[in-house]
């Protein structure tokens, strides 16, 4: 399945396999489509059919990764609705950006990974509506950049986030079942 995008940096922050780098340093720094993973995967043990300590940690990590993806989607969405309220008309000037097609396994589609994708899209029609803002003069140059700046710093520090906790999940879950099986 795919996700549209329009924006060249949020295609590298999807899978940052699409960004070649003269140095072929492979970035530390997780990607969205790592992070869509980590989701499922999470997600996938809070759906055993049987209880264990293991589902109900499941289920307790789940539920705080939904929080905080839903919670961030939700904030994207309000504050594209301030700013538009704030901004004239960005229609002023055409822009039309290019789509630009990012790959994901909708196998592994399920709530917290299709949150992520929300949050991915809520994202770029922001970025668009920002670059149609400054091509239509509501704003600067500069203060595009600091928008800018500002949603794909959020969103990087989003897909960390999440990634992190997920990592933590299987690390801990691992501990647990190896608990379980010494007793």
């Amino acid at each position: 399945m795919t996700l549209q995008l329009h924006q060249q940096q949020l295609q590298h922050l999807w899978n940052k396999k699409t960004y070649t780098n003269k140095n072929k340093h492979r970035s530390p720094i997780p990607d969205g489509i790592l992070a869509f993973e980590s989701l499922f995967s999470v997600q996938a043990f809070s759906t055993k059919k049987e209880n264990t300590k293991e589902k109900t940690f499941a289920l307790i990590v789940t539920k705080r990764l939904e929080d905080e993806l839903f919670t961030y989607r939700d904030a994207i969405r309000d504050r594209h609705k301030k700013y538009k309220l704030n901004w004239g008309d960005i229609a002023l000037t055409p822009y039309n950006p290019k789509v630009i097609v990012c790959d994901f396994d909708e196998k592994k589609l399920n709530s917290a990974p299709a949150a992520l994708i929300k949050i991915f899209q809520a994202t770029d029609n922001l970025l668009v509506d920002i670059n149609r803002a400054r091509r239509s003069g509501e704003f600067s140059h500069e203060a595009y950049q600091e928008y800018y700046h500002h949603e794909i710093t959020h969103l990087r520090a989003l897909i960390q986030r999440v990634t992190k906790i997920c990592l933590s999940f299987h690390q801990k879950r691992k501990k647990i079942v190896a608990e379980l099986s010494h007793e």
